[in-house]
C-alpha cells in the first residue's frame, strides 16, 4: 500500500466533511428576517412564513413557536425581533 487515497475515498471524505459542516451551519440559530407589514422570512432560504402567520389589519402575528424553518430546517432565533418590539 502506497499510503495514497483512491479518488473514491477522497470524494467520500469530502462529502462527509461537507455534510458535517452543513449540520453545524443549520443548527446554529440565525435571526429571522422581520419587516413591518410583511410576513417573516427565513434567513437562510428566504422563504416567507406567510402561511404560518395570521394577518389582522396589516399586522402579522409572528410564528415565534417555530424553532426551525419548515422549508430548509434552519434553526431560527426570534430574540432580536422581541427586543425591537420591547420599546
Amino acid at each position: 500500500m502506497t499510503g495514497r487515497l483512491s479518488q473514491s475515498q477522497t470524494t467520500e471524505d469530502a462529502y462527509r466533511r461537507s455534510y458535517e459542516q452543513a449540520l453545524k451551519d443549520i443548527n446554529k440559530p440565525m435571526s429571522v428576517v422581520v419587516k413591518n407589514w410583511s410576513p417573516s422570512r427565513c434567513p437562510r432560504c428566504k422563504r416567507s412564513f406567510e402561511s404560518f402567520e395570521l394577518c389582522f389589519d396589516g399586522y402579522y402575528r409572528r410564528a415565534k413557536s417555530m424553532e426551525r424553518c419548515p422549508y430548509c430546517g434552519q434553526t431560527l432565533d426570534w430574540q432580536e425581533e422581541d427586543e425591537n418590539n420591547a420599546i
